[in-house]
């Protein structure tokens, strides 16, 4: 790959489980009321960066998001690959951070730290590691600009890895636009947060 690829990667919108405070994970939670206006508002945003392909995490509630944008810009979801999918939170998926401390407080201060593998979390640096790989496949086998939905913990491991910027929590609807060169992240910034 050569040249300068622009990214927009964008979490998903809201799901009922988001605005419970509680962890999704892998579990496959659809978009709720306000998440599918919040995907209408992102598409408004990605309006004047003329995006030329959509590539989405699996789950439902980036994937809708993703078909949202894309029939509201007239750009077709092209790739759905399940490397974009969120963290994997074992069994704390469905609890709310309190509920999980209560659950196992000694577990969720590993699971907090990054580690937390024993209960059947997935470690970060393998979120890390398969957001990566998965963004600079999608980089050099779909055409600039491309919008990515994933999620907000795995797009926090991403700037992590590709950037090395630790961020706070990302609202539904935000964007961080990265920009590839030569096979490698060059910079990432916020784009919009809705």
């Amino acid at each position: 790959m050569s040249g300068a690829h622009i990214l927009y990667l964008a979490r998903h919108g809201e799901t009922d489980w988001n605005a419970e405070g509680k962890l999704q994970g892998q579990t496959d939670i659809p978009l709720n009321f306000r998440g599918r206006a919040q995907a209408v508002a992102l598409a408004a945003h990605l309006r004047s960066a003329r995006i030329a392909a959509i590539a989405t995490s699996d789950l439902a509630r980036a994937r809708s998001t993703a078909d949202i944008v894309g029939a509201e810009l007239g750009v077709p979801v092209t790739l759905v690959d399940a490397a974009f999918r969120e963290r994997g939170y074992g069994i704390f998926e469905g609890l709310t951070q309190a509920q999980a401390q209560a659950r196992d407080p000694a577990e969720w201060a590993r699971f907090v730290e990054g580690d937390g593998t024993s209960l059947g979390a997935e470690p970060l640096t393998a979120v890390a590691q398969r957001m990566y790989d998965a963004t600079l496949r999608a980089a050099k086998a779909l055409p600039s600009p491309t919008l990515i939905v994933s999620h907000g913990r795995a797009i926090r491991e991403l700037l992590t890895v590709a950037v090395g910027k630790s961020v706070p929590a990302i609202a539904n609807g935000g964007v961080y636009r990265f920009v590839v060169e030569d096979g490698r992240f060059t910079s990432a910034e916020m784009f919009v947060a809705i």
